[in-house]
């Protein structure tokens, strides 16, 4: 999934005869400060929060950091909340050498939500040479959210030019992690997640485990910044370079991931490793049925790469068993008036209850490993019937990237 982030930032430099004049240190250059307003908008969705559409739009509390040689400065959202167009005011703190920037001089701009994670103050934005740190950048959150905390909107401009142009500067590459954990873990259990490149810790976080398809999972996304590369020279695709790289979750095992995949900023990326089951139903039809409806009186149905909690139907396993004739299924299913688990243990490995009455329909759900043994009871021509049907759920292993 590529989301879709364009935008233009129209500049308007607010300039008037008494721009203040700060004191500063002796040992420092004397610093120019500079109004200034920034128009912000385009004829298509942008922001760093995902409407229902996936679009970007700006929220209350927006920031853009601004920067460049000798000059920087935070602007703050007066307008534009909820819409894809915005204005941004505030102060630039110019310490050149002359009274004002020339127009060529070189000017980058960041998006800030108030949410973000990985920019901190513009003073700590600075101080990491203005890059975003992606040190925390471990979340068990959405989409939508991780593009508020740590999506990467970079763009570059001039002073006179003033126009910044986000299309395609959208720098953050997001991985989901999905990991089934089957060592005991608890759902809403703290995991502290540990991922390194090139091994070097790349980035840390805890978040919580969760319950899915009766399942205890770790599910996580974690941003990787494109290199700037793409900054000065447009021509280039941002990327960020796999090798070696792994995720650890507390002291369990390192597990890796990605081989040496090139991560592009703007890009959605999947890692799972995840438990999934074969499913194989076999029912014996009684010779009598068999012989008068023409099929064989041992049927079998079987189906891959399940999640646990899978469901199907008495209907669905029929027409499976029958797929070349779906009328023989029906008249089949037509027979049943009750269905019996018959199975000894209270370990089942099947659910299942009834969804219809006529004809009767059951649904069966997975909830462990083993097989479950049922009876479709009922009658054909006035005589009473038994078919017995066994569901069997094995685990298969998955690695998927």
């Amino acid at each position: 999934m590529v989301l879709p982030a364009v935008v233009a930032l129209l500049l308007t430099a607010v300039c008037c005869n008494n721009n203040e004049i700060v004191e500063v240190p002796d040992h420092l250059e004397q610093a120019r400060i500079i109004p200034y307003t920034v128009s912000v908008g385009s004829s298509v969705a942008t922001r760093a929060v995902l409407n229902d559409s996936n679009f970007y739009e700006f929220e209350s509390g927006d920031k853009l950091y601004v920067w460049g040689k000798d000059i920087s400065g935070e602007l703050t959202m007066t307008d534009g909340a909820g819409k894809y167009t915005a204005t941004f005011s505030g102060n630039l703190t110019w310490t050149g050498s002359t009274a004002l920037p020339e127009d060529e001089l070189e000017m980058y701009a960041v998006i800030v939500s108030p949410g973000s994670q990985i920019f901190g103050t513009l003073a700590e934005f600075a101080a990491n040479n203005y890059e975003p740190d992606y040190s925390a950048a471990v979340l068990d959150t959405d989409l939508k959210e991780a593009v508020r905390k740590i999506g990467y909107f970079k763009a570059r401009s001039t002073y006179g030019y003033k126009n910044f142009d986000f299309i395609g500067q959208q720098f953050c590459a997001f991985v989901f992690f999905n990991i089934t954990l089957e060592d005991g873990t608890t759902e809403g259990s703290d995991i502290v997640v540990t991922i390194s490149n090139n091994k070097k810790q790349e980035c840390k976080g805890t978040i919580k485990a969760v319950k899915e398809y009766n399942e205890i999972r770790a599910k996580f996304v974690a941003g990787f910044p494109s290199l700037s590369t793409y900054m000065s020279a447009p021509s280039t695709p941002a990327w960020y370079q796999l090798n070696e790289a792994t995720v650890k979750l507390d002291d369990r095992d390192t597990l890796q991931f990605g081989g040496n995949s090139l991560l592009v900023g703007n890009m959605v990326y999947n890692v799972e490793r995840t438990s999934l089951y074969n499913i194989t139903a076999t029912a014996t039809i009684p010779a009598m049925i068999a012989y008068a409806l023409n099929i064989s009186a041992n049927q079998k149905m079987e189906t891959s790469s399940k999640h646990m909690g899978y469901n199907t139907t008495l209907e669905d396993i029929l027409k499976a068993m029958l797929k070349d004739d779906p009328d023989k299924a029906a008249l089949l299913q037509a027979m049943v008036s009750k269905c019996e688990r018959t199975s000894p243990s209270s370990n089942w490995s099947v659910d299942y209850n009834k969804i219809a009455d006529v004809p009767k329909n059951y649904e069966f759900t997975i909830v462990r490993e083993g097989k479950t043994d049922f009876d479709m009871t009922g009658s054909y021509s006035g005589v009473d019937i038994t078919i017995p049907v066994s569901i069997k759920v094995e685990k298969m292993t998955s690695s998927t990237e």
